[in-house]
């Protein structure tokens, strides 16, 4: 399964770094803060340097395979995790690398959750949560909903070009972000503020246009190639959602069998799921392709619906095929050759 991100919500990313920062092909660069993220606990030693306290078995945790009480709470979880990788023989090694970077977030531990990210002293080794913010509820995969495609799957040259222009515009849009950002950068420690905040505002523009171009080449690949190859025959199903992307599905297909076929659409393979905060579950975070997510994505279009009668008429379709086992949520990620399409990575989510 790809790679997640406990970030904000759902935003498709452009994948791959192309010298526009730090952390953007990175697993868990978003949250390689060293310089704290611990729980701000701590004595002073003798010679002014911070001496963290040590890690105590919270009351809570069970003994024997798995120690997350039945019940737990997602700020339990994270707790039992922090002390798990402090105290229990092999924990620490089997999810994180030794800089408390995790090895893999597909990988959940008894708790149904992916590890929390850690910090590690660099003299005691001790190793405390990198965010006060709990791990989100983990997306899972139905093993068989996994797909790929190459450039010569294409279902025909009229698509190739179409995923080819997409690909093209999106490194085009690339390129224009990073010369921006570099003319920024020039301008910096300059004495010209007029031209520096001219160069500040070009570079958040060309950002938010290249985030764009890349949210359209892997909703081009999910409408004009995987869909087709998968799901023959199926028809788009018009939206209603932000004009930011926020609170909706990135596409919903209606099946000629009736059922549906949900879309969150990446563009690279790099690029990482997002998560949001569920109401339902008093601010707990979601991972998207969780139940738990979608669901939520249903109460926004509800919420739609109030002034667009259709939104809401989707909503409870879409809620009755979930109920019925009609719905397909799956995930398309991009591939990329510079700016050339490559072929796509398909999963489906389980909703469960």
């Amino acid at each position: 399964p790809p790679a997640r991100s406990g970030g904000g919500g759902g935003g498709h990313g452009i994948g791959g770094g192309h010298g526009l920062g730090p952390g953007i092909d990175g697993l868990d660069d978003a949250a390689r803060t060293r310089g704290g993220g611990g729980d701000g606990t701590g004595a002073r030693g003798g010679d002014g340097t911070s001496t963290p306290a040590p890690v105590t078995r919270p009351p809570y945790m069970r003994e024997g395979p798995n120690p997350y009480p039945e019940h737990a709470t997602p700020e339990q979880i994270k707790e039992i995790q922090v002390y798990r990788a402090n105290h229990e023989p092999g924990y620490f090694e089997k999810y994180y690398n030794r800089e408390g970077d995790r090895l893999s977030l597909k990988v959940h531990d008894e708790s149904a959750r992916t590890p929390v990210q850690l910090h590690v002293d660099p003299e005691t080794k001790a190793k405390r949560a990198a965010s006060d913010a709990p791990p989100p509820i983990g997306e899972k995969y139905v093993d068989e909903g996994a797909r790929t495609g190459d450039r010569a799957g294409a279902l025909d040259e009229k698509t190739l070009k179409k995923l080819d222009e997409a690909a093209a515009e999106r490194q085009k849009y690339i390129d224009a972000a990073s010369e921006a950002e570099k003319k920024k950068q020039l301008l910096a420690n300059g004495g010209d503020s007029e031209a520096l905040r001219a160069a500040q505002q070009e570079a958040k523009t060309a950002m938010a246009a290249r985030t764009e171009a890349a949210e359209r080449y892997g909703e081009t690949i999910a409408r004009e190639q995987v869909i087709p190859e998968h799901y023959p025959g199926s028809t788009p199903e018009t939206l209603h959602g932000p004009a930011n992307g926020n609170d909706q599905f990135d596409q919903v297909w209606r099946k000629p069998d009736g059922g549906y076929v949900v879309v969150e659409a990446k563009s690279t393979v790099s690029t990482e799921l997002g998560s949001r905060k569920i109401a339902a579950l008093e601010g707990d975070r979601a991972m998207q392709g969780t139940r738990d997510y979608f669901m939520d994505i249903l109460e926004q279009m509800d919420r739609r619906g109030n002034d667009i009668p259709s939104e809401g008429e989707l909503a409870e379709k879409l809620r009755k095929a979930v109920k019925e086992g009609n719905v397909e949520y799956i995930l398309v990620k991009g591939k990329v050759d510079g700016p050339r399409y490559a072929g796509y990575e398909k999963y489906q989510f389980k909703l469960d």
